[in-house]
């Protein structure tokens, strides 16, 4: 019997497409692989990147407590302002007495010029008893001046003569963020606790650069 060409591209056809079909799913699925592993690569190197910028922000903040307390001018405020005990058995108003005062307020200002270069969102010296007697923002609506924070851990932590930290929603503001406290200490005593915030919304800038989160 001859065999005709007609019957052999009939059969050709068939087979011809069902090659092609596997060659395309088989170069499909390794571009895909290729893509799946390039966006893996560049997501671990995302996060790794993502957590040293965070871990360098974190031990930055750390350190700025300490380093402000060692100001002269806290130190002396600390001292003299340590205790408010017989501020408050005289029915003052802790807030109007230490506003009124014109070394606090000289306090309020340097803590104004030292939110500005060291990038954070409020500094803020307590006494031993836990008030805010001198802070960045006191003369906003928001004045922690006066307040009492004697149950904050990073208060409770940092007059014991460490170093602190918290994270929590600002009494006043009501805006959450990250608090980081340290003792001042002034002969030998810890006088008070200087403490600085870092609204938690300052955090997204440092996702910007990662879309993919």
């Amino acid at each position: 019997m001859k065999f005709s060409p007609r019957y052999f591209y009939l059969l050709f056809i068939p087979v011809w497409c069902i090659a092609a079909w596997l060659g395309a799913v088989w170069y499909a699925n390794q571009k895909l692989d290729a893509l799946v592993e390039s966006n893996q690569t560049a997501m671990e190197s995302d996060s790794l990147a993502l957590f040293q910028a965070f871990e360098e922000r974190l031990n930055y903040l750390a350190t700025v407590p300490f380093m402000i307390g060692q100001l002269p001018s806290v130190a002396d405020a600390a001292h003299r302002y340590s205790h408010v005990a017989a501020l408050n058995r005289a029915g003052r108003n802790p807030k109007a007495y230490w506003s009124g005062r014109p070394d606090l307020q000289a306090l309020n200002e340097q803590f104004k010029e030292l939110v500005r270069d060291l990038q954070v969102d409020v500094v803020f010296l307590l006494n031993t008893e836990g008030y805010c007697i001198a802070s960045s923002n006191s003369d906003t609506p928001a004045s922690f001046v006066g307040t009492r924070y004697d149950d904050r851990g990073y208060f409770r932590n940092a007059i014991t003569g460490d170093k602190a930290h918290q994270y929590a929603v600002g009494r006043k503001t009501n805006i959450p963020g990250l608090f980081y406290s340290a003792p001042v200490i002034t002969h030998g005593e810890t006088h008070g606790v200087i403490v600085i915030k870092s609204d938690i919304t300052n955090f997204q800038g440092l996702l910007a650069p990662y879309h993919a989160y």
